[in-house]
């Protein structure tokens, strides 16, 4: 019965009052933007709105959106073309997944036990997909690189912080120190961690952070590992073969997350 209360728990967690707290691509993009701007300036204001009210997506306007912003609807608009949109309509409607499915939509809810097993059901065959369109050669080499260093230095989203402590337990399993860092901190303090380091790994599905911080990657002399859910040119990156629908669920795009953990595991144990 305490097993069952968990798994509960965790689904209570994913589902929120009847619907899924997804990760859509504008929902990446604002929780990226959030990380790196400066929290003084008014368009920290305008993404913190945005996410706020991303499951009135996409029937709540430009107006209004600037009036709880306190920012003028050019503000607004300017803001979405920085984060990649060409304008505001174009970004409301970038949220495929909010209004038309959430996890366990379609689970069988008269029965605890089958609603259960129908879940995990459900995480086999995500699961399955995954590994079906990895990159796994990418996955191996990464796994070659990680037996030869002794310090691990892995920079993370604020938001998946805790797949990632499941990641640097795995590398700690295997006798490597492995430092997670939220890769929003001071430059300074990121380039002291990296070069005591002999690898790193940056999580960076939607690629976002990889652009912004361009000039700032390419000064890493070490070994530089990039797990996205797309290629990015001149890095090496692990990725899918073609953007998931998954990617549009925060909790599986977590499980992209794991799943190259325990392909670590597995290559490191080789």
């Amino acid at each position: 019965m305490e097993v069952l209360i968990s798994i509960l728990f965790m689904i209570k967690i994913i589902i929120k009052e009847g619907r899924a707290m997804y990760k859509s691509k504008v929902h990446s993009r604002l929780l990226e933007y959030l990380e790196t701007v400066n929290k003084n300036s008014s368009d920290y204001t305008i993404a913190k709105v945005l996410l706020e009210h991303i499951n009135e997506f996409p029937d709540i306007t430009l107006e209004q959106i600037a009036s709880l912003s306190y920012s003028a609807p050019s503000s607004v608009t300017k803001f979405c073309k920085k984060i990649g949109y060409g304008s505001f309509k174009e970004m409301r409607y970038d949220v495929e997944g909010y209004s038309t499915h959430f996890i366990g939509s379609e689970l069988n809810y008269n029965s605890l036990h089958s609603y259960i097993d129908e879940f995990h059901q459900m995480e086999v065959n995500n699961d399955q997909d995954i590994l079906s369109k990895l990159n796994i050669e990418m996955v191996y080499e990464l796994a070659l690189k990680i037996k030869k260093a002794k310090k691990i230095c892995i920079l993370q989203a604020s938001y998946n912080h805790n797949i990632v402590s499941f990641l640097s337990e795995i590398l700690i399993v295997h006798n490597k120190i492995a430092v997670s860092i939220n890769r929003s901190n001071d430059q300074a303090f990121l380039k002291e961690n990296i070069q005591e380091s002999d690898l790193v790994i940056l999580t960076s599905l939607t690629g976002d952070y990889v652009h912004k911080r361009k000039e700032f990657l390419d000064t890493i002399e070490q070994p530089l590992y990039i797990l996205s859910g797309e290629q990015i040119l001149d890095y090496k990156c692990i990725y899918p073969d073609h953007y998931l629908a998954l990617f549009n669920s925060y909790y599986n795009s977590q499980r992209y997350i794991y799943i190259i953990a325990l392909l670590l595991d597995f290559y490191l144990n080789q």
